[in-house]
């Protein structure tokens, strides 16, 4: 197969019975889409596959069509985020968090899909919610739920769409890529 591992992450899909994309019909939605092999992990979302994204406007083009296929086929318009392997594992050594969380469900990385915007990022600085954290790093914003994500009063909003994986999905998904 040609191209790179890139993992996509659906944002906001069979979410308490919402936005419903069932997982065999993802993978063969990427078959038809000339991506063939994709693998799926857990029912939220999460494609590894291989496909040629040297370039951002590659990269867009690809998410574009992704984004619209879905949308045509399952009636779910939401936006995703791509992430090659490689920038998994640069994720992986810039997670602050890693070293002071054991538990990999309390930790998440929200993937955005593009730079927060300067409103998003000066909102941001002032809805701090302790104990709970984030930092943001480019496009992405790694979060420490100390209590869990179920409890938090943190509101992530940056200016630009993006989707949130605890870091045990990142560690699976990471999984999935090498074995491609």
């Amino acid at each position: 197969m040609s191209g790179q591992p890139v993992a996509v992450f659906l944002r906001a899909v069979n979410v308490g019975g919402n936005n419903r994309v069932p997982m065999a019909e993802l993978r063969d939605l990427f078959d038809d889409l000339g991506l063939p092999g994709a693998r799926t992990y857990v029912q939220s979302g999460n494609v590894a596959v291989r496909a040629e994204v040297g370039s951002t406007s590659r990269r867009e083009a690809l998410a574009a069509r992704i984004e619209a296929a879905i949308s045509q086929r399952f009636g779910v318009t939401q936006p995703l985020a791509l992430r090659t392997r490689a920038e998994l594992a640069a994720i992986e050594a810039r997670n602050p968090y890693l070293a002071v969380e054991p538990d990999p469900t309390r930790v998440h990385v929200l993937l955005l899909t593009g730079d927060p915007t300067p409103a998003g990022l000066a909102k941001m600085a002032l809805h701090s919610a302790p104990p709970d954290e984030f930092h943001h790093d480019g496009r992405e914003v790694f979060i420490r739920y100390v209590g869990g994500a179920g409890t938090t009063k943190l509101r992530l909003d940056f200016g630009v769409p993006g989707t949130a994986r605890n870091w045990r999905t990142v560690l699976n998904m990471i999984t999935l890529l090498d074995e491609l």
